[in-house]
C-alpha cells in the first residue's frame, strides 16, 4: 500500500491532497486556549499520550519538516554525543543554511540546547518528540515491509511521511498485528 492509498483509507483527505501535491510539510496551529485543557488532560492521565503529545507539538506550531529534524538529531546522537549541522544536513539531504535555519526554530521553541559551532543536543521535550517519532517511523516500516511485502526504500519513505499523521491506537493495532 502507497502512502496516498492510506491517507484515502484514514479518510484525510486534505493531508492526500497536501501529499501528492508535495506541500505535505505545513504545520497546523491549534488555538492557544487548548493549551491548558491538553496539560490538564496529560495530568489526568498521569503521563504524556501521543496524542497529547501531538496536540502540544501543534501548539507550538511544528512542522512536520521541524519533526524530521529532531528524529534525524536523535538518531545522530544516540551515542550520547550531539549531532552537527553537517550531519544532520547531510542525512536529511538540505543545506547547512537551511539546517542551521532550523536549528533556530528549535532552539526558540526550546527543543533543543544549540550553540554556534557546537554540537546540537535535544532537551528533554525535544527528546521526547523525537523518541515518539522514530518509534512511529520504525513500526510503520516494518509493518509495511514485513507484512504488505514493501521494499524497504519504498517504505522508510513512505513511514516517513505517515509517521506525523498516524494515530497512536493505529500504531499499536500494527504492533499487535505484527506480534501474533
Amino acid at each position: 500500500m502507497h502512502i496516498s492509498a492510506f491517507l484515502y483509507l484514514i479518510g484525510d483527505s486534505s493531508l492526500l491532497y497536501e501529499y501528492k501535491n508535495e506541500a505535505f510539510c505545513k504545520g497546523i496551529t491549534i488555538p492557544g486556549k487548548l493549551n491548558a485543557i491538553f496539560k490538564l488532560a496529560i495530568e489526568k492521565r498521569g503521563g504524556l499520550s501521543i496524542a497529547a503529545i501531538m496536540e502540544e507539538k501543534r501548539l507550538q506550531n511544528l512542522t512536520f519538516t521541524m519533526e524530521n529534524y529532531l528524529e534525524a538529531i536523535y538518531e545522530l546522537s544516540r551515542d550520547g554525543k550531539g549531532a552537527r549541522v553537517s550531519d544532520i544536513a547531510e542525512r536529511l539531504g538540505v543545506t547547512k543554511a537551511s539546517t542551521n535555519s532550523a536549528m533556530s526554530t528549535l532552539s526558540e521553541k526550546g527543543l533543543i540546547s544549540n550553540e554556534k559551532y557546537r554540537e546540537v543536543y535535544l532537551t528533554p521535550a525535544g527528546l521526547e518528540l523525537a523518541e515518539l517519532t522514530s518509534k512511529k517511523h520504525y513500526v510503520i516500516r516494518e509493518f509495511l515491509i514485513k507484512l504488505l511485502n514493501i521494499d524497504p526504500a519504498i517504505a522508510d519513505k513512505d513511514a516517513c511521511a505517515i509517521e506525523h499523521v498516524i494515530s497512536n491506537d493505529s500504531i499499536q493495532a500494527m504492533q499487535e498485528f505484527m506480534r501474533s
